[in-house]
């Protein structure tokens, strides 16, 4: 199980004039959700049941024009025997993707002696200003107590 704090602050792009103009408040997003993973023969499968057991940070969107920043932190933990409730399904929370996923703190969970880590980032995909792309990734994977 996995539970994601996810944060993104998206501006629209200022349209091009001759006085400078600050990006606008587009999208702001502030969501915790706890996702399930299967685990089988030792190793983690993906929500396809492919055992290509791969977790990504991605933002689903398109960026063009847009510019912000955004921040994802993780805790991961093998937890044996559980079985998710039965609201537990794929696109319950939609950054989650495929897997079954909830908003809702689960029964017994903790994010003591799991696996931690971070990836924050900041964009700016406007064709009116220059163009960059600049990112820092933190992986610490480390358990935390």
């Amino acid at each position: 199980m996995q539970q994601i704090d996810f944060f993104i602050d998206l501006k629209k792009c200022p349209l091009p004039s001759c006085t400078p103009q600050p990006p606008i408040d587009y999208f702001k997003n502030d969501i915790v959700y706890w996702e399930a993973w299967e685990v089988k023969d030792g190793r983690v499968r993906s929500a396809t049941g492919s055992g290509q057991g791969t977790d990504t940070f991605e933002i689903l969107n398109s960026l063009e024009n847009l510019l912000g920043n955004f921040e994802t932190k993780a805790w991961a933990k093998y937890i044996p025997n559980y079985l998710p409730p039965y609201d537990w399904k794929p696109r319950t929370v939609e950054q989650a993707g495929d897997l079954p996923s909830t908003s809702i703190l689960p029964l017994g969970w903790s994010n003591v002696n799991s696996l931690y880590r971070r990836v924050e980032g900041r964009f700016n995909c406007c064709k009116t200003l220059r163009p960059t792309y600049v990112k820092r990734e933190i992986q610490d994977n480390q358990i935390k107590n």
